[in-house]
């Protein structure tokens, strides 16, 4: 039998998700809903055991190298979060109309930047047809007849919604943290080359890789993962009707966090300076009680 060779933290973090699996596999059991029904609460299911499933993938995971490419996740966890917390402070009406226009849209955008690249670059590949659905009209129309006056026909952009749902500063930090590997960016690039200095010259010769960092990305990813999870479970509780197992279990890990050094965005090494020492921390951290 192979040696399990992950970090104890991951083991320990496994155990508590673990402990409550069978109360997430309840969660798992939607409604019965018609193919063009969109169910808010359905929506909540579906993101919050997502981001349980992304957890227990990361506490399960033996080979930590490519956590670089496991950063994104982070991002739409985040958004799930802001999104529908918005969507949730609003009136049923309203709710119901915005996710209607939304998934209307998403297809119809998504059907038409298909047909456009296919067109233009494999013209010969046969794919579905244009995305049209009179259900969106048909929503739309009866929100006239009852005389509802709408304030927006769309939502706004995901960091509005994080200010009006007081998750700006959360998400502020987990956009620069994801838009290193979504987005370019010149500091993630060059970070990645590591490799001799020369003193004399003051020069290094990089060696390119993204597995130079990756205990790094794989802590981070792995910490802010189970951050957000706490963070949905709260705000996704009323929903969801979770059982208090689930909120006592996370309550006290919460708790764990609240004593513990967070990793940070830009770390001391990618600054190439010398990390404080524990005590340091521990004292400096004594000095906030």
């Amino acid at each position: 039998m192979l040696e399990d060779s992950r970090p104890n933290f991951v083991k320990e973090t496994e155990k508590i998700y673990k402990a409550f699996e069978s109360q997430i596999n309840i969660i798992r059991q939607g409604t019965p809903m018609k193919p063009t029904d969109i169910n808010l609460s359905e929506l909540i299911k579906s993101a919050y055991v997502k981001t349980y499933d992304f957890m227990i993938y990361l506490c399960q995971l033996r080979d930590l190298q490519h956590a670089f490419f496991q950063l994104p996740m982070l991002r739409g966890i985040c958004e799930d979060l802001i999104t529908l917390s918005y969507i949730m402070d609003q009136s049923i009406e309203v709710q119901n109309y915005i996710l209607a226009k939304k998934r209307f849209d998403e297809m119809k955008k998504s059907s038409k930047a298909q047909k456009d690249f296919f067109d233009k670059y494999n013209p010969k590949q046969i794919i579905p047809p244009l995305i049209y659905n009179t259900s969106f009209e048909n929503i739309l129309a009866v929100y006239r007849n009852s005389g509802l006056v709408l304030q927006e026909a769309k939502l706004p952009t995901v960091f509005q919604m994080a200010e009006l749902t007081g998750l700006a500063d959360l998400y502020r930090f987990l956009y620069h943290a994801t838009s290193k590997a979504v987005h370019f960016d010149i500091f993630t690039l060059l970070s990645t080359g590591w490799g001799e200095i020369d003193m004399e010259n003051e020069t290094l010769r990089p060696n390119f890789s993204y597995q130079h960092d990756y205990k790094h990305y794989f802590t981070f990813t792995f910490f802010y993962s189970s951050y957000l999870f706490i963070k949905q479970t709260k705000a996704f509780s009323p929903t969801l009707k979770l059982p208090n197992v689930v909120s006592e279990v996370l309550d006290s890990l919460e708790k764990v966090y609240k004593d513990l050094d967070w990793p940070e965005l830009i770390t001391f090494y990618h600054l190439n300076l010398e990390p404080p020492s524990q005590e340091i921390r521990a004292t400096y951290r004594t000095g906030f009680e």
